[in-house]
């Protein structure tokens, strides 16, 4: 298989929509109905983000696991409010990164919001 069809692969398994689906339910559940919502971006400091930011996804990847460690197979790093800016190859977001955790089955596991791409 070429990477063209690894690409393919991984978004059959975990197409855009879906994980711009499953940040914004995220966001709006953590919201409370409120038009806004807190993360935690880093140990202690929080981001107020509009519940109805735009959303880009960055990266996809699927990672073959050796050990079982938890974080799941694929990988999403979404920036939240869009990307702003690029410099030497890193992004800037608008309010801040999401990485998105999922199973082999594409299930979700976790969420990770940071203020810098990782």
């Amino acid at each position: 298989m070429d990477v063209f069809g690894l690409t393919q692969a991984i978004d059959n398994a975990l197409p855009d929509h879906q994980v711009i689906a499953d940040i914004r339910r995220i966001l709006e559940d953590e919201s409370g109905g409120k038009a806004e919502v807190a993360v935690e971006v880093e140990e202690d400091t929080w981001e107020e983000i509009p519940v109805n930011a735009p959303i880009q996804v960055v990266t996809k990847a699927f990672f073959k696991e050796y050990f079982e460690i938890g974080f799941g197979s694929f990988r999403v790093l979404m920036a939240i409010g869009g990307v702003q800016d690029e410099k030497f190859g890193l992004l800037s977001a608008k309010y801040c990164f999401a990485t998105i955790y999922y199973d082999k089955a594409g299930q979700l596991i976790t969420v990770d919001f940071h203020k810098e791409m990782r």
